[in-house]
């Protein structure tokens, strides 16, 4: 048999190669030969690769042309590495727990962005909003020009507010995704929303109730929206491209909901263009919200429901209107639903519904569920949908009938269960568990 050389491939297919190398043997392997010492610097190489170990970094920060993304621990020294270096980082993720780190992330920042990088930037505050040099920090993220993905969060202090920053010259807008966790808004926030209006299209506004909904209203180009529901959402209703919503109603300590707020149901039925909508939510009766859904203008073309939760007589009401989500594709409910929600999925009214997700359900393993007479009733009327269910754990010896039976193990590695054979534009983990004419195809 011939033998083979690595070094007899072309360089695109050693390329494609060396792509499945870490950092650390890219570097090991460059010292073999001039002609590995040049391709294991490739761009192509690097623009993915993340760094985080402290020798690793000091060599790519003096080598690589360009990093996916460094995480660095050890602030100070990353800081001086950086002084020198020409590497363009696309993600920074840092971690500010003191004064002093607050500084050297300002530094790092600066130093990247100097030289084309920083472009996400990825910022979790542990310090006290007095810590002296946050300020400046957080300024300099305002000032950042082409800044495209922002994550921000707040680990502790939350209840004392950021510091108001003045910002004398103009701001460029270029962040397109922002991310902000903390349990208050504050004006970093505000400023963040007017400097960025322009090119935002991506927000996700997690725990915080007193965002400015008005500054959201300005964004020609927000597409998805994750937020607290609150009444002033309607202020959104005639966004032009806004097609995802990813809506929350949380509790805190002692509060209570029993309905959603009125201007969040108003923003519901008016929003003309969404397509997708998920909701995680603690109110006791999400039915008004979904009758609100589909009465809305967007009804015809969403195309996705997540988290959908309640009681049974609440989600019987629901159950007339599926009919109206005619491009529904994904349906997914966070509890055990009623017959009657079932038998409402139906080829006739949800002609394009290919996944139903079940989080629970009232079994003792899968293999009892899939036998489930309502499973097997939506999956034969159903021949293109797969079911999916993630709310039973395997059950090692479990001693139900199907199990006793022994085709329980066919399950395995198997979560979207159908009445048909595998296909093309199936899951991959597609398998069938029913027939179009009714009985079970594991019963045989």
């Amino acid at each position: 048999m011939e033998k083979f050389e690595l070094l007899s491939l072309p360089d695109e297919a050693l390329l494609a190669v060396l792509a499945h190398l870490p950092p650390r043997e890219l570097f090991n392997c460059r010292v073999a030969c001039t002609r590995l010492r040049d391709l294991c610097m490739h761009r192509r190489l690097w623009q993915a690769a993340t760094v985080w170990e402290k020798g690793v970094l000091r060599a790519a920060l003096n080598l690589a042309p360009c990093l996916g993304e460094i995480s660095p621990v050890f602030l100070g020294e990353v800081a001086y590495l950086v002084q020198g270096t020409t590497c363009v980082v696309n993600k920074l993720d840092l971690i500010v727990e003191s004064e002093s780190d607050a500084a050297l992330a300002t530094v790092i920042i600066l130093k990247l962005s100097a030289v084309g990088g920083a472009e996400n930037l990825s910022l979790q505050v542990r310090c006290s909003p007095s810590t002296p040099t946050l300020p400046t920090l957080l300024r300099t993220i305002l000032h950042l020009s082409g800044i495209q993905k922002l994550f921000f969060a707040r680990c502790f202090y939350e209840d004392e507010p950021l510091p108001t920053l003045l910002c004398d010259s103009e701001l460029s807008s270029s962040l397109t995704k922002l991310t902000y966790c903390s349990r208050f808004a504050g004006p970093f926030l505000h400023q963040l929303l007017r400097t960025h209006a322009a090119t935002l299209e991506v927000v996700q506004i997690y725990r915080a109730r007193d965002f400015p909904v008005s500054s959201l209203a300005t964004m020609p180009r927000l597409r998805a929206l994750t937020c607290h529901l609150i009444s002033d959402l309607v202020q959104l209703a005639d966004l032009p491209n806004l097609e995802t919503f990813n809506a929350f109603l949380f509790r805190y300590q002692s509060e209570t909901f029993e309905d959603f707020p009125p201007g969040a149901m108003q923003f519901l039925r008016k929003a003309p263009h969404l397509r997708a909508v998920k909701f995680q939510s603690l109110v006791k009766n999400i039915g008004p919200a979904l009758s609100a859904l589909a009465e809305s203008a967007s009804a015809p073309q969403i195309e996705s429901i997540a988290g959908v939760a309640g009681a049974a007589e609440h989600l019987k009401l629901w159950a007339p209107l599926l009919r109206n989500f005619t491009s529904l594709r994904s349906l997914s409910l966070d509890c055990v639903p009623p017959k009657v929600l079932l038998k409402a999925i139906d080829p006739s009214s949800l002609p394009s519904l290919t996944e139903l997700t079940l989080e629970k359900a009232r079994a003792a393993c899968v293999h009892s569920w899939v036998h489930d007479p309502a499973v097997q009733d939506v999956l034969s009327r159903n021949p293109g949908l797969h079911v999916r269910q993630f709310g039973i754990q395997d059950v090692q010896d479990c001693k139900c009938a199907w199990c006793y039976w022994g085709c329980h193990s066919l399950l395995k590695g198997h979560t979207a269960f159908s009445s048909h054979s595998k296909r093309t534009g199936c899951p991959i983990d597609c398998f069938q568990v029913a027939s179009c004419s009714g009985p079970s195809a594991l019963a045989s």
